[in-house]
């Protein structure tokens, strides 16, 4: 199973990247939003905690689901869950749907993570194990910095 690992870690690398892609892009948003619909930092800032409260409440969850269902499963779920996200937000733009809708993102980006740290450990050699887990992990990293800067571009 490990003899041409290089695909699928191609495939978990560029999934990584556009799961990235939309998870912090409602901090970019933020000023857009907060003139848009007249939200006080406050309310702003609940925006912006409501994701990652829901990382936080799932994470333990989403590992325990990756070993019941398998990571290939969850994988999946995660990357469709991302593009409903975005699809949704399109269609009923509304501060509500907003914050639904990046929970959402963020839940998808909490499923995706162990499901795809289990998926590259099965498939890497034990001699790659550390550096295709650092492509890995760049890649996401990659995900954060297009966002703001495709969001710039689309609004620009």
């Amino acid at each position: 199973m490990k003899g041409d690992f290089k695909p699928k870690l191609v495939f978990l690398c560029a999934s990584h990247t556009l799961l990235h892609v939309y998870s912090n892009l409602h901090l970019a948003l933020l000023p857009i939003l907060i003139d848009e619909y007249e939200l006080s930092i406050l309310i702003a800032s609940i925006v912006v905690a409501i994701p990652r409260a829901f990382s936080l409440i799932f994470s333990v969850p989403s590992g325990l689901l990756a070993d019941r269902l398998g990571h290939t499963k969850l994988i999946s779920f995660s990357l469709f869950l991302q593009v409903f996200t975005a699809s949704l937000i399109i269609f009923f733009p509304s501060v509500e749907t907003i914050v639904l809708c990046f929970s959402l993102t963020a839940l998808a980006s909490t499923f995706y993570h162990p499901s795809a740290l289990s998926a590259a450990t099965n498939i890497l050699p034990t001699d790659f194990l550390s550096r295709g887990l650092g492509f890995h992990g760049a890649s996401g990293t990659l995900g954060f910095a297009i966002g703001p800067i495709t969001l710039g571009l689309v609004l620009g």
